[in-house]
């Protein structure tokens, strides 16, 4: 998929989670129409994020460890080792959001019902900066997260500076979006982190399916 036409599609399908949360139909209905914000217009995250997932951002250091803890007991614990720190608590470095360009992405799924823990196989997602604004779009894959990137400033003195995912999640073959703060099982809230000069990760607390955390993995391609 080229550069323009990624663009053209996180645009088409952000503009349900550009401001305040909206309300909307399922997936099945129209297009989005909630407008985009003006030009270098860049909201707090605290202004656009759902109660829920303010308060599922909150925890997200005590789930990581907690699933830690619980993998490093069971058969997974060489699976999580060999993962170094894309699943340690305290991995990231100074703060920097992700660039433009394409990235290799893969999820973990952390801690869940019947698996202590499952990685999937890498995909393609891209991050598109425009009018100040940066988008996060997973391209590939069954599910797929789409929404923006927020700078923050941690309430936290012990606690480095990272940036804020809001979403939403498309399922299967799915092409339009259900809007960010419409329904609790297609919002995504995510901790951005920066990993290595060319990494970064993404962690979801308490996602509404399968798992008590989520992580995705970037790898800037280009």
């Amino acid at each position: 998929m080229s550069k323009a036409a990624s663009a053209l599609w996180g645009s088409l399908l952000l503009a349900g989670c550009a401001g305040a949360p909206t309300t909307g139909a399922p997936a099945s209905s129209a297009t989005p129409t909630a407008s985009e914000p003006s030009a270098g217009e860049r909201p707090d995250w605290r202004q656009v994020a759902t109660e829920r997932d303010a308060e599922r951002l909150i925890g997200w250091r005590s789930l990581l460890d907690q699933a830690r803890q619980r993998i490093l007991a069971g058969e997974s614990r060489d699976e999580l080792l060999a993962g170094e720190g894309l699943y340690e608590v305290d991995s990231a470095v100074g703060y920097e959001a992700p660039p433009a360009g394409l990235y290799r992405c893969n999820m973990t799924k952390l801690a869940g019902k019947y698996l202590d823990m499952i990685a999937y196989d890498y995909f393609q997602c891209r991050v598109i900066v425009e009018d100040g604004r940066r988008q996060f779009v997973k391209l590939t894959g069954s599910q797929r997260q789409v929404g923006y990137i927020y700078d923050a400033a941690t309430d936290h003195a012990d606690d480095d500076r990272h940036g804020v995912f809001l979403g939403t999640l498309l399922l299967g073959d799915e092409d339009r979006l259900v809007p960010y703060g419409s329904r609790d099982d297609r919002d995504e809230a995510g901790i951005v982190q920066k990993l290595a000069q060319k990494r970064w990760r993404m962690i979801f607390p308490k996602p509404f399916y399968e798992a008590n955390i989520n992580i995705i993995d970037l790898q800037l391609i280009e």
